[in-house]
């Protein structure tokens, strides 16, 4: 792929800084979801990757990896 099947665009206000905050949407009153992190900043829309099953896969595999070299334990 291109890689733009997984580029999510918005237009919520965002500063510099801000790249790699989530991206969530709302599905309850008090409830939400991680669907992406921030990448870009532009003058016409925001932009950030979506966390596809691929980059879930890949996120959760590097934390077991590092739990398990530093011997990092969470509760």
């Amino acid at each position: 792929g291109t890689g733009k099947e997984n580029c999510l665009k918005y237009r919520i206000q965002a500063s510099a800084g801000q790249s790699g905050s989530p991206i969530y949407i709302k599905k309850a009153p008090n409830s939400y979801c991680v669907i992406g992190i921030h990448t870009n900043r532009d003058t016409d829309f925001n932009s950030g990757v979506l966390l596809n099953t691929a980059i879930r896969e890949t996120i959760n595999n590097r934390i077991k990896k590092e739990i398990k070299t530093t011997k990092l334990r969470l509760n």
